[in-house]
This record gives C-alpha cells, sequence and structure tokens, in this order.
C-alpha cells in the first residue's frame, strides 16, 4: 500500500475516533452509508465517495455513454467527493456505473 494511502487512512481513523470521544454514537460512527454511496434527492441523484488521496474522480457508466471524463466528482475536503446527476431517470435500478479515480504517483 503507498504511504500516502496508508496516511489518508489513518488521518480518517484518528478523525472517527475523536468524533466518538466527543460524545458521538456508535450509530452515528457507523452511519456513513446514509452520506456515501447513491441517493435521489430533489431533480436527481446525488453520489459520494470517500477517496482522500484522489487526484481526481469521475463517474461512468451506461448513464453516460461509458464516457470517462464526462461526469467529473467535485472534492468537498476531507477526501470526500460528490456529483448532482439532474434528472430523476438518470440512473435507473440496473444501470451499471464505475467510479475512475486518478490518483497521486508515489514519491520514491
Amino acid at each position: 500500500m503507498q504511504e500516502m494511502q496508508k496516511a489518508g487512512m489513518y488521518r480518517h481513523l484518528e478523525n472517527r475516533r475523536r468524533r466518538l470521544a466527543r460524545g458521538g454514537t456508535v450509530s452515528e460512527f457507523a452511519g456513513e452509508h446514509d452520506y456515501y454511496g447513491f441517493h435521489r434527492v430533489t431533480g436527481g441523484w446525488v453520489f459520494r465517495e470517500w477517496a482522500p488521496d484522489a487526484r481526481r474522480i469521475y463517474l461512468t457508466g451506461e448513464f453516460n455513454g461509458w464516457n470517462p471524463e464526462s461526469d467529473p466528482m467535485v472534492p468537498v475536503g476531507n477526501g470526500s467527493w460528490v456529483l448532482y446527476l439532474p434528472g430523476e431517470d438518470t440512473l435507473w435500478e440496473t444501470c451499471r456505473v464505475k467510479t475512475v479515480v486518478e490518483h497521486y504517483e508515489a514519491i520514491g
């Protein structure tokens, strides 16, 4: 595993430990599935991913003709990325998707 990935995972673990120490509940700690992933929202879909050492992330799939760069995600801090897809029918139940992650090259 690359050192940057290890460092990102360590930061995430330390943030989670601090959150619990401040009186957070186990449900809050374990409930990230309510934030990350695909969620239907008014007028479309939102997709969130955690990738602290990513340089760029794109969502590709049947919905965009597998174009690997047409739907870039936006970094929103703390390693989280988000993408809003307008249109309630943009995604469907059996729609196949992939994330394309560009990462920084390891130094050393």
